[in-house]
């Protein structure tokens, strides 16, 4: 699930276009929507982290809820959610044009939800495994979740504001988190037990799809209730090519892109953040509840503090970045280093720390644990955006690329932690998956620091000449598809001559005498077999459209017919 910002340039003169009046217009409520629509979503996705620790524990206060003590591979459940969660990632981009972002998010959100809510019935009758294919199609759908966000969120931000309003936006993922863990808790401690949570959880979607269908749009253009001195600020101060320079975009150097090592230094740093954001986020209850002795139904604010921690973090690191960005304080390739570093090693350390804590230093535990996550998030300024620094022509196709290939790791480190161990109370598990996730930070990190570049590369303005063997097969099949089109539509012009759909005074090409599909079953060069030709072919008797009389029917038909 990695999170993606886009870095856009700014307009020359921003101050060009005048703002608009009202502070609050239109476009901040379609932010809160976004927001709102992040908050829903990590929600969703925590409340299994919550949840299937009462749904496997031996004891709880939900002695009607059905029990799973006998599940083997609870950590394999845990990382389904992204097993096919790269899927949207390198499609989200392209149906968000052929559906519409709107409808797109709309409709795979609802979908989730709905997982969500069967996840208790899926447990109850096809045990893991169910809860295994419901987590699955909630990533899939739940995928497209970043393209439709930054689809839209670039049709509704002013350039000179887009990337402060991503970064926000971004930013509030993780209270989506912070809300979740608490709440779950305490759901998961009711009569009902944790079946509820899904529910709740499943439920808000639903309710967050009735709202965003009725109060998002998909443009400024189709909105009905922005002022025109709103539409305007916001349409003309985007920054827009001239269709008469637009052209076709140059292809993808994918032998480049694999060979360079600055690639691979972003590579590196979002798979040590992806594998320990996400393995603290799925295994945090747990470490919290069989190790920690906290009591999960009761207690759950304190799974959260972290991701209280990395909201606090997030809103603060927007304005240090937009401070340095604007006075220049450091180069571009320093800043992204300083950030990238500050969301490796300062989680590196602390979680080296927390792997030696004793069971008993419960609140030595927790600060840890919130520092260790909370400042992970400042990887967002450093190795994310990277990427549009490199190659501004291909960036949209490197993140998907980052984004696909970090999400093997958001899979991986879940995982791991089922390797090492089942007894979740036993602290050599613990140690061990501490020791990783820190070993892995720190490795990454110094890759990132030694290798990484904002320069732009060579390759991102490329002669298609000059790529390699793959874009060469590429060129050679496009030339042997057209050639084929080519052979085809003469072969087709050339058979309706012969069957006469052009002769005579009569433009037979734009009538359904000569479409192709109706043409054998229409005409009387073919129904003379079946209806007899002097009948069908009667000018006196039969309305042919306007009549066959125009061509001259004798002239016309005798000919087809003489065979009879």
């Amino acid at each position: 699930m990695t999170d993606v910002e886009v870095s856009l340039p700014q307009p020359e003169h921003p101050g060009e276009v005048p703002a608009p009046s009202k502070i609050v217009g239109i476009r901040h409520y379609q932010y809160l929507l976004f927001v709102l629509t992040f908050v829903v979503f990590f929600g969703i996705y925590s409340s299994l982290s919550v949840a299937i620790v009462p749904m496997t524990g031996t004891t709880s206060t939900d002695a009607d809820a059905p029990k799973h003590v006998d599940w083997t591979n609870p950590d394999t459940v845990l990382s389904a959610f992204f097993w096919a969660y790269f899927i949207p990632h390198s499609t989200g981009a392209k149906l968000t044009q052929l559906i519409g972002a709107k409808w797109l998010l709309l409709t795979t959100m609802f979908i989730g939800s709905v997982f969500n809510i069967v996840i208790p019935a899926m447990s109850d009758v096809f045990g893991s495994s169910g809860v295994i294919a419901c987590r699955v199609a909630q990533g899939l759908c739940q995928g497209f979740l970043y393209p439709c966000i930054n689809s839209l969120v670039n049709v509704w931000t002013p350039a000179c504001e887009r990337t402060r309003v991503l970064n926000l936006i971004y930013g509030c993922a993780p209270l989506g988190t912070a809300i979740c863990m608490p709440l779950a808790g305490l759901l998961a401690g009711s009569e009902t037990g944790w079946p509820l949570v899904f529910s709740t959880m499943g439920g808000a979607g639903i309710v967050w799809a009735i709202i965003f269908a009725f109060f998002s749009e998909h443009s400024p253009s189709t909105h009905s209730r922005i002022s025109e001195e709103e539409k305007q600020y916001i349409e003309q101060s985007s920054i827009r090519v001239p269709a008469q320079n637009m052209t076709r975009a140059p292809p993808t150097p994918w032998v480049a892109i694999v060979k360079s090592v600055p690639v691979w230094a972003i590579l590196m740093a979002g798979s040590a953040h992806c594998w320990g954001q996400h393995t603290m986020l799925t295994q945090i209850p747990s470490y919290m509840h069989n190790f920690m002795d906290y009591d999960i139904t009761k207690d759950g604010e304190v799974s959260s503090l972290p991701y209280v921690a990395q909201l606090g973090v997030s809103l603060i690191a927007i304005p240090i970045t937009d401070i340095i960005i604007s006075k220049k304080i450091t180069s571009t390739t320093t800043k992204r280093k300083i950030f990238n570093s500050l969301g490796c090693f300062i989680p590196a350390v602390f979680l080296l720390a927390l792997a030696f804590i004793d069971r008993s230093e419960r609140i030595s535990a927790v600060a840890l644990l919130v520092v260790a996550v909370g400042t992970s998030v400042f990887a967002q300024s450093g190795y994310v955006v990277n990427a549009t620094d490199l190659a501004p022509n291909h960036a949209a196709v490197m993140l998907s690329l980052v984004s696909s290939y970090t999400t093997i790791y958001s899979v991986l480190g879940p995982l791991t932690v089922g390797f090492l161990g089942r007894d979740k109370a036993d602290p050599t598990l613990w140690r061990d998956v501490f020791l990783i996730s820190a070993s892995i930070y720190t490795v990454c990190g110094i890759f990132y620091c030694v290798f990484a570049s904002t320069e732009k590369q060579p390759w991102n303005e490329v002669d298609p000449e000059e790529l390699g063997t793959a874009a060469k097969i590429k060129q050679f099949c496009q030339k042997l598809w057209s050639r084929w089109k080519s052979r085809v539509k003469s072969y087709w012009n050339s058979t309706k001559r012969r069957l006469g759909c052009s002769t005579g005074s009569y433009n037979f090409d734009n009538s359904w005498l000569c479409k192709p599909r109706n043409y054998f079953e229409n005409s009387c060069l073919c129904k003379r077999r079946y209806f007899g030709c002097p009948s069908f072919c009667s000018c006196g008797t039969y309305s042919f459209e306007n009549s066959l009389k125009k061509i001259g029917c004798s002239s016309f038909c005798s000919p087809l017919c003489s065979t009879t």
